[in-house]
């Protein structure tokens, strides 16, 4: 999905495709709650992971065109490393927690 999203947003603004796939991603999360088999659980846990992965690539694409080459590689710098970070803190909580 990855490809065919960084395609799709140069034909609809990409506050369209993204607001979708993120509305769409949460949608399928919250209705993982009403799954009742394997077969299900397989199905939704797919399409999360489908609607997930245009997010990223997206998100670059945007940056992209609003930064200079330099600028790009210093603010997703910044972004991978807040999320590293973000993703640390959470991981420490959990530990702490138990």
């Amino acid at each position: 999905m990855q490809v065919p999203s960084t395609l799709i947003i140069q034909k609809i603004r990409p506050s369209y495709w993204l607001a979708a796939m993120e509305i769409a991603w949460g949608t399928f999360t919250f209705a993982q709650a009403g799954m009742h088999t394997m077969p299900q659980l397989y199905a939704f846990r797919f399409l999360v992971g489908f609607f997930e992965s245009s997010f990223f690539p997206c998100l670059l694409y945007v940056l992209g065109s609003w930064y200079t080459p330099t600028e790009l590689g210093r603010s997703s710098h910044h972004l991978s490393t807040r999320h590293l970070r973000l993703t640390h803190l959470k991981l420490n909580e959990l530990l702490s927690f138990t």
